[in-house]
């Protein structure tokens, strides 16, 4: 969905952590003197490139979706797993960012990610595997991005715990296309989510890991690299994921 609960998110502690990267959809109140004093003047100040002054507002109670994955865990609140879940999605998202580049750094742009809730275990084995396919998929696709250890983009990272803890125990790996671009990303959360939405897996709050992708950083990778005529494009067959190896992740 385009939209998610301020609730939900507030349940990750995303607020808190991010509060700079948020993006809300909102709209004037209808009261017919507040949109009389904001029509008034709305049109020619876009018009002459003028900032569009709002009037008082609708309450928000929703954001514009910032990750895909977000929505996978209020849907499986309060539920007991007796197996572990691979769950897959593709969402529009959005983040402010310090400035934007096609393609490369959007404020709306697409995500893919492939999801699992379950066991320690099982999320850890899921993680390490999936590094090791998005390895052997670049390499079938004749590009190059380096695993490299990173940590999310916390507001005031010093004052966050959350940042210590990725800090001590690496559990986020981007892909890095030349030198500076993440294209994809691999993410261990321990029982965050879990806990915060009372999943359990054989008797304790579930951990959950995702494997995500820009959709269009991927685009930007493959023009880069193989120009922009698929005809000109060689793909090699992939290589056998179960013997392929993964690079040891770089410090960012």
């Amino acid at each position: 969905p385009t939209f998610i609960p301020a609730k939900n998110l507030a349940k990750m502690n995303y607020f808190h952590s991010f509060p700079h990267a948020v993006t809300f959809p909102v709209s004037l109140d209808r009261d017919e003197d507040n949109l009389e004093v904001f029509r008034k003047n709305a049109d020619s100040d876009a018009l002459a490139g003028k900032p569009v002054t709002l009037t008082n507002m609708m309450e928000v109670n929703d954001v514009l979706t910032p990750a895909a994955c977000y929505h996978f865990y209020p849907l499986y609140s309060g539920k007991t797993l007796d197996k572990p879940l691979r769950l897959t999605t593709r969402a529009q998202c959005h983040r402010r960012e310090d400035y934007y580049e096609p393609l490369r750094r959007q404020w709306s742009f697409g995500m893919r990610e492939i999801v699992t809730i379950g066991s320690a275990e099982e999320a850890r084995t899921f993680i390490e595997q999936a590094k090791v396919e998005v390895a052997a998929m670049l390499e079938s696709l004749g590009l190059t991005a380096v695993p490299t250890i990173a940590t999310d983009p916390f507001f005031r990272p010093e004052r966050n715990a959350a940042w210590l803890i990725q800090t001590l125990d690496p559990v986020k790996t981007e892909f890095v296309f030349g030198g500076d671009l993440a294209v994809a990303s691999a993410n261990l959360h321990y029982d965050h989510f879990g806990s915060a939405f009372e999943i359990t897996r054989e008797g304790r709050p579930a951990h959950t890991a995702c494997l995500a992708f820009g959709l269009e950083r991927w685009v930007h990778m493959m023009l880069t690299v193989h120009g922009g005529h698929p005809a000109d494009w060689v793909m090699t067959e992939p290589a056998q994921t179960h013997t392929a190896a993964l690079p040891e992740p770089v410090m960012a």
